[in-house]
């Protein structure tokens, strides 16, 4: 058993993917709001909007269990495909973990 090289894992298992410092989700509002901008022909004035749009985005997310906004988005009608491996919830059938 001493030949076991240590296994590296990371703090959070369901934290989200990070481009730097920040959070995809993060930096997708002020892309989104910087795309607006853009298209009205005002780039400063839409990336002001999504950075505003991103604090009120992360005081709303910060209140709320994971996976809140996802279930939202399913019950609005939009599907969503491929998303049991982001799940932050254990699947229903797995009594036991094996690792």
């Amino acid at each position: 058993m001493s030949d076991e090289k240590p296994i590296s894992m990371p703090d959070l298992a369901d934290e989200p993917v990070h481009l730097l410092i920040w959070q995809y989700d993060e930096i997708a509002t002020v892309a989104i709001g910087l795309v607006v901008g853009i298209i009205i022909n005002s780039p400063m004035l839409g990336l002001l909007a999504g950075y505003f749009a991103k604090v009120a985005y992360i005081r709303i997310r910060d209140g709320k269990p994971r996976g809140y906004f996802i279930h939202r988005f399913r019950e609005m009608g939009f599907a969503f495909e491929k998303i049991e491996h982001r799940s932050s919830m254990q699947p229903p059938l797995v009594d036991e973990w094996h690792s």
